[in-house]
């Protein structure tokens, strides 16, 4: 899988630092939906966390569209692959 394509509705399950990398974590999601892409149950995806960086910082238990890649051998987002919104924004602008 290459580029910033799948489009999926993810849950947060818990979130690590990407060691040796400092400023950076791994967050574990489940997927809630999968709109487009490989269909698994759950994804470990990197990212920053600084905004410098694009990062973002995803809430547990909280629910995000993800739009992430292959970068470097794993799965990777940032806030400037995407627009960052909850699945609740992203359910009323489908409805729209």
């Amino acid at each position: 899988m290459t580029g910033f394509d799948p489009l999926r509705t993810l849950r947060v399950a818990y979130r690590q630092p990407l060691r040796p990398t400092p400023g950076q974590m791994v967050t574990r999601f489940r997927v809630v939906r999968a709109t487009k892409g490989e269909t698994r149950r759950t994804w470990q995806i990197a990212h920053h966390v600084e905004g410098a960086t694009c990062g973002v910082v995803f809430q547990p238990g909280k629910e995000y569209v993800v739009i992430a890649g292959a970068w470097q051998s794993r799965m990777s987002t940032g806030l400037c692959q995407q627009a960052q919104f909850s699945l609740a924004e992203y359910e009323v602008a489908a409805r729209r």
